[in-house]
């Protein structure tokens, strides 16, 4: 709806709704959360901005929280680089030197390049447990985030009082492709610009595999310290004109490397063997799934990050040598367009 029309005119009031419920969620935290010390002021701000979107994924649905979710961090990419806590930082000098050497608490919860980063930081800690470690790494963030509070569910053996206990906490649920200490030095401690990845892709059409190419950032800036997902859609005759698919990547120290995909929509279901009435062994007929023969390309689209799980960049280059690199083929554009509905 937000192509269309701006959220304010589906919802007049919905403005006034997200500063409200925001409100309430800072009031609330502030007696519910009793941080060691004002280093950890960024952990206020970052649970106001997953209360905030909580609030509005409940009250406007889940596309609405995704836009709002990708306008959050097209504002924090535009952002100078801030560091969660300043006195850690080895490039924040600036900052401190700005208010005479140390940032008071009131600076820092008033500080909206802080409160875009702190609140996305949070949303990529929760995404790296749930897609690195699954169901345990979803228990174990809920788990953190409710020993957060001055007094947590009985369930839970102690209380956490600052960012690294809560990171820490998150670590013992994930998969050793998370590097959380990584994460907290780069995302929590230091002012570094978010990253730029760049991405190029073929599609090997013999062999339905994506040949997915990423060129990591640069060392000045932050890295993607943990699994990537990447989705892409294949052409069906489905009521949705698509079947989407999902993988997890786990990225290498290698600055370029390459990722492939399979891509087949036509592929078939494993057939069970079953007994005939005469004893013998027979295998069920293969049951095909359903795909669209119009099709140039089982493939329709490739979205990197299509979560909005990193605050990073994602620079589609092509190689103008070579046509098969140079970008989306123009019969998958034609097949996205007339195959699936949702563009």
């Amino acid at each position: 709806a937000e192509s269309l029309h701006r959220p304010e005119e589906v919802e007049p009031a919905r403005p006034l709704r997200v500063a409200l419920a925001r409100a309430f969620g800072r009031s609330w935290l502030e007696a519910a959360m009793w941080l060691s010390s004002w280093d950890d002021a960024w952990l206020l701000l970052a649970v106001e901005g997953k209360i905030e979107h909580d609030y509005v994924k409940d009250a406007f649905g889940a596309n609405e929280a995704k836009a709002a979710l990708h306008t959050r961090r097209r504002a924090l990419l535009a952002a100078a680089p801030v560091a969660l806590v300043p006195n850690a930082a080895r490039k924040g000098r600036a900052e401190l030197d700005e208010w005479g050497g140390c940032v008071h608490p009131e600076q820092l919860l008033s500080s909206p390049n802080r409160a875009l980063k702190a609140a996305f930081v949070l949303h990529s800690l929760e995404a790296q447990c749930t897609s690195s470690g699954g169901e345990r790494g979803t228990v174990a963030f809920a788990k953190a985030m409710g020993s957060l509070l001055v007094l947590p569910p009985a369930h839970l053996e102690r209380r956490i009082v600052g960012g690294h206990g809560l990171i820490a906490a998150c670590a013992s649920g994930c998969a050793a492709s998370a590097d959380l200490d990584g994460f907290e030095s780069m995302w929590v401690r230091q002012a570094l610009p978010c990253p730029t990845l760049k991405a190029n892709f073929q599609y090997v059409r013999r062999k339905y595999v994506v040949e997915l190419v990423l060129v990591l950032p640069p060392r000045d800036a932050s890295a993607l310290t943990g699994p990537l997902r990447v989705s892409w859609g294949e052409a069906a005759n489905s009521e949705d004109g698509a079947y989407v698919q999902e993988e997890v990547l786990t990225l290498t120290n290698e600055h370029m490397q390459m990722h492939e995909l399979t891509v087949d929509a036509r592929r078939r279901r494993g057939g069970k063997r079953r007994k005939s009435g005469g004893g013998d062994m027979k295998e069920e007929a293969m049951v095909e799934e359903a795909y669209n023969e119009t099709a140039a390309v089982p493939l329709l689209w490739l979205r990197v990050d299509p979560s909005l799980e990193w605050a990073c960049r994602v620079a589609w280059s092509g190689r103008p040598r070579e046509p098969l690199w140079s970008g989306m083929p123009e019969g998958m554009v034609r097949d996205q367009l007339q195959l699936d509905r949702c563009v």
